[in-house]
């Protein structure tokens, strides 16, 4: 009987894996190229540096059990030096009348209506260290082992984890961590109802800082840094 229902498990993990949507879509960049990427609701953001001068995106989508995977696509506006890509649902929310469940880290944050629409978007990106790449999200952690270019987050919900960068940051995230590893950065961390934590050798220039912002250098200071969050905390470690 226990390997009958094990079999079966197994059945429905597949099955879900196969009905989940998976898009693929590529943009050219070049030198000095300003991304801006909107993904309104996200679980999770994978980011990835290569040597290509394109940027690449990878989505895996379910929506309401893989029902309604076909509303979503990444639309594209061209400007002067300039690329926008914009996640969109078409007109999911307005047919159906329905708020938004997100599932965020295992839990379900809001939203505001007695029906609701469940959905599960997690992007790898890939882009270029020769490029100001910008995101925006309503949900969805950030996380990257190593980034190479200037970057910029703007989150509602969501953590941001980053373990290696080389280039200037501006990260914020309303409701969420900032866990940094870094090195030689002039930083300015503030948070509203958290606390600045770290275990590095820090120049605050004969300031005395406090709990909720802080002013410093470690290091040689030679990457500029600005971390910002509303309710979280933020961690600055070796």
């Amino acid at each position: 009987m226990k390997r009958i229902l094990f079999f079966i498990g197994i059945l429905l993990t597949y099955s879900n894996l196969i009905a989940q949507e998976n898009i693929t879509k590529t943009y050219h960049t070049s030198n000095n190229y300003q991304v801006n990427i909107n993904l309104k609701f996200a679980k999770m953001i994978t980011l990835k540096s290569w040597n290509k001068n394109e940027i690449l995106i990878e989505a895996k989508v379910n929506i309401n059990q893989n029902k309604d995977n076909n509303y979503f696509s990444l639309k594209k506006k061209v400007g002067k030096n300039a690329l926008n890509i914009t996640s969109d649902y078409g007109v999911l929310f307005k047919k159906q009348q329905k708020g938004v469940t997100i599932t965020h880290n295992g839990d379900s944050c809001y939203n505001h209506s007695t029906q609701h629409n469940e959905v599960v978007v997690n992007y790898i990106i890939y882009a270029p260290k020769n490029i100001d790449l910008k995101i925006k999200s309503i949900s969805g952690s950030v996380t990257s082992s190593e980034y190479k270019g200037n970057l910029t987050l703007n989150l509602i919900s969501g953590d941001i984890t980053i373990k290696k960068f080389s280039k200037k940051m501006n990260l914020k995230t309303i409701s969420g961590d900032i866990d940094l590893s870094v090195s030689d950065v002039e930083f300015k961390a503030k948070t509203v109802t958290g606390t600045v934590y770290s275990n590095l050798n820090i120049d605050f220039n004969n300031k005395k800082p406090s709990t909720n912002i802080i002013k410093g250098k470690i290091g040689k200071g030679t990457t500029s840094l600005v971390l910002n969050t509303i309710s979280g905390n933020i961690l600055l470690r070796k």
